[in-house]
C-alpha cells in the first residue's frame, strides 16, 4: 500500500498534467527538458524476446507533484 502511494503510473502522471499519455512520452524524449525520469524502467521487450512499443515505468510522486508545482510557480499556462 505504502508503494502504490509513492509510485505513479504513465496514465496516472498524464492525469496529473492533464495531458495525453503521448506527451508524457514527448517529454522523455527531450533532451532538454527538466521532465521527472523514471523511477523505474522496465525492458522494451517482453518474456518471450518480442520487441514492446514502450517499456513499463513508473515515476515518483513527489517528484512529479513537485515538477508541476515548479511549473506553475513559473506562470506555464499549458504543460504541453
Amino acid at each position: 500500500m505504502i508503494l502504490r502511494e509513492e509510485v505513479l503510473n504513465i496514465w496516472e502522471v498524464a492525469e496529473a498534467m492533464g495531458v495525453a499519455k503521448s506527451s508524457i512520452h514527448t517529454y522523455l524524449g527531450r533532451a532538454s527538458s527538466d521532465f521527472p525520469r523514471p523511477i523505474y524502467e522496465s525492458r522494451p521487450t517482453d518474456a518471450s524476446g518480442s520487441q514492446k512499443r514502450h517499456p513499463t515505468r513508473l515515476w515518483s510522486k513527489s517528484e512529479v507533484d513537485q515538477w508541476l508545482i515548479a511549473k506553475r510557480e513559473k506562470g506555464i499556462r499549458s504543460l504541453q
